[in-house]
């Protein structure tokens, strides 16, 4: 297994050396650094560079940090006249300050030639960043994904065949599947409504987003208009609310992502909206009780139609590093692309980022049974923000749907004290704000 951090490169040589099996091609890279997160898809990653430093002699040190660590290291090294980190780790909600802060640079600055092969999902237009419109989704190609994270929906194929059900294509049909499960020993559903960074923000956005409900939307002009109270954001709190109070494992104010994992893996809970990277661990048998029991399906759509949350992760190379450890990273991430190293990435249990992948590897049985809903979901992935103060907005809106799904307040409450929380972080900012009127 790839050590992390410290002295891989330097043993790797070594052994490699001295039993004379070093690649010819050893000395190609210079040894670059890579600031990543702690995450569930984190292993099959690593299997990945260990491959690639297999494949190549080239050597990746690998810095691991829990998730709430890894922002602090990374402005840290962002901010220094020479950076500690070369290839730097995005996920999708922080990408905006990546961005707009100048952390990384335009790839085509280290190699011209440099494009997105063919078969790269898009996700959201993510990879392009406009600096002179600050516009994500145009201009030069700043990152490249290195794992497809979105939300879909984990139900019990055994328990959906016994009682007769169908694959909902609503979230009305979905609650009323989950009050049909309810019971016999388990959950008919599990609703994620912890109180942590993007924990239960994350689990309600495709609810909203299929309502056409938002936190914001552009005014056009160079401003904002806070949507969070809008009627058709509460109709989406309603649901899920709803969900949690009446089908869901309860105490969902304190379900986190693992606690939601932990309750699919020991058969206690029927379904849950998460991610696609939770799939290995329900289908590893040392880890999960219902290996061959789960089945995967696009998120339901709701009045807007069907929408499910970007969690995808992007890597993009740091402006302030020597310019071979860029070109270093920049090989490693032409090779990542490729559909050789691809194929590699799935079969160590990571979340593929072409779609010709998933076109070859979909199965209706199986263990890559998941496929094709995440191939049918390609087009519905909606970002959460688009500008870096949404990192700010997130704990006040966990704040206010935890206040929601205890009862503290009612839904049209907290919406309303969340459009206040999030017109005055915009404000802050400096951007022109509209309100709309007050829910309560």
């Amino acid at each position: 297994m790839k050590q992390k951090r410290y002295s891989y490169s330097v043993i790797g040589a070594v052994l490699l050396g001295a039993f004379g099996v070093m690649p010819a091609q050893a000395q190609d890279q210079v040894p670059f650094t890579m600031v990543i997160a702690q995450t569930p898809w984190y292993p099959a990653f690593e299997s990945v560079v260990d491959h690639y430093e297999q494949e190549t002699g080239n050597k990746v040190v690998l810095d691991v940090n829990p998730s709430p660590a890894l922002m602090d290291k990374v402005r840290n090294s962002a901010r220094a006249s020479e950076g500690e980190f070369d290839l730097l780790a995005m996920n999708a909600l922080t990408l905006p300050e990546y961005y707009f802060g100048g952390y990384v640079t335009a790839l085509t600055d280290i190699d011209p030639e440099f494009s997105i092969e063919d078969g790269i999902i898009n996700y959201g237009g993510s990879a392009n960043w406009n600096p002179d419109t600050r516009t994500i989704g145009e201009g030069a190609v700043y990152g490249v994904p290195i794992n497809g994270n979105i939300q879909l929906l984990y139900y019990r194929a055994d328990l959906y065949e016994e009682n007769g059900l169908q694959v909902p294509a609503t979230w009305d049909e979905l609650k009323s599947n989950a009050a049909a499960l309810n019971g016999d020993g388990h959950y008919g559903m599990v609703v994620r409504g912890n109180r942590s960074f993007a924990d239960s923000s994350y689990n309600f956005f495709p609810y909203m987003a299929s309502y056409g409900g938002g936190f914001m939307k552009p005014d056009g002009q160079g401003g904002y208009v806070v949507t969070a109270n809008s009627p058709e954001t509460l109709a989406a709190l309603d649901m899920w609310t709803g969900m949690a109070a009446d089908v869901s494992a309860p105490d969902a104010a304190t379900v986190s992502q693992s606690k939601m994992i932990e309750l699919l893996a020991t058969g206690k809970a029927a379904q849950a909206v998460m991610v696609a990277a939770a799939w290995p661990q329900l289908e590893d048998p040392n880890k999960s009780a219902v290996v061959g029991k789960m089945a995967v399906a696009p998120l339901p759509a709701g009045p807007a139609g069907p929408r499910t949350t970007l969690g995808h992760w992007m890597a993009g190379i740091a402006g302030n590093v020597p310019k071979d450890r860029q070109q270093a990273a920049l090989a490693f991430l032409k090779w990542f692309q490729t559909r050789e190293a691809q194929q590699v990435y799935l079969d160590a249990g990571g979340i593929p980022v072409r779609s010709d992948i998933y076109a070859e590897n979909s199965q209706p049985d199986g263990p890559n049974r998941w496929m094709g809903a995440m191939a049918e979901s390609d087009d519905m992935g909606v970002p959460m923000f688009v500008i870096p103060e949404g990192v700010t907005m997130v704990s006040q809106i966990e704040l206010r749907l935890q206040q929601a799904l205890l009862g503290e307040v009612s839904n049209a409450r907290a919406l309303d004290d969340l459009a206040d929380d999030i017109a005055a972080i915009l404000e802050e900012a400096g951007y022109p704000v509209t309100r709309l009127a007050p829910l309560s």
